[in-house]
């Protein structure tokens, strides 16, 4: 049997990870028991991943005194190089696996925002211990693609699925074997939930409110204020439900 782990897990409270890592071991089928690496997992344990999966945690502490610290400290201080730092604290965790055949990274939007230098380097760990390197259902902001480290570390994966065309389109210009698969997430088996028959006679419009978009914000509250604008709008002045 094959080993494979999941790794650079947000944490299930973003439940776009939590489908992602829940599709993923449907569409695995009970072959393999992967070992899930995760930024939070309380809050795995929490939705009840540790029912379906190993749930590890991947963000640790790192030690003071060794020379990683010190390097890391130094091109922080010197170059203004934070990726290094943060990395290291992903280092112990998957210094502690096994050797492993597949090393998933759960893409979801890992690669659409500034920061995102660190994979490089915890990627650098990982080839230390895996054999097959996957960038799994990811989205990129192509413009993130032109800085040379993220380069790099996008060329030195055995194979990429993207989740939509853009992606697909600037992952495919640095790496072949990038391939275009739906985001894993729709793997997921329906629930069927009973609505109103009222409520079912409308048109309806689904809001998808992300907490991520606060730590964004110029202006504390203003995102969830835009909403409400919205939504006023739309009950107001359209046939739409929401």
């Amino acid at each position: 049997m094959k080993k494979i782990v999941m790794y650079a897990h947000g944490g299930s409270e973003n439940h776009g990870c939590e489908a992602i890592v829940r599709s993923t071991l449907d569409l695995l089928n009970d072959k393999y028991k992967p070992i899930l690496l995760s930024y939070r997992k309380d809050q795995d344990i929490e939705y009840g991943l540790d029912k379906l999966v190993e749930v590890r945690q991947e963000i640790g502490s790192f030690n003071k005194v060794s020379l990683d610290f010190m390097q890391a400290y130094f091109y922080q201080k010197c170059f203004g190089e934070y990726y290094k730092m943060d990395a290291l604290l992903h280092k112990n965790s998957i210094s502690n696996l096994e050797q492993i055949d597949i090393s998933l990274f759960i893409g979801g939007d890992n690669y659409c925002y500034s920061g995102a230098e660190k994979y490089f380097m915890i990627n650098k760990y990982m080839r230390k211990k895996s054999k097959k390197m996957v960038l799994w259902g990811a989205s990129v902001e192509p413009n993130l693609l032109r800085n040379p480290i993220i380069e790099s570390d996008i060329k030195q994966y055995d194979y990429i699925f993207a989740r939509e065309s853009i992606s697909y389109e600037a992952l495919k210009r640095i790496n072949d074997n990038t391939y275009l698969y739906p985001d894993p997430a729709f793997y997921l088996s329906r629930e069927r939930i009973d609505l109103s028959s009222d409520l079912l006679k409308q048109n309806l419009i689904g809001i998808n409110l992300s907490p991520l978009i606060t730590e964004y914000e110029r202006n504390k509250g203003i995102a969830l204020k835009n909403y409400e604008v919205l939504i006023r709008y739309i009950l107001n002045d359209t046939n739409y439900g929401i």
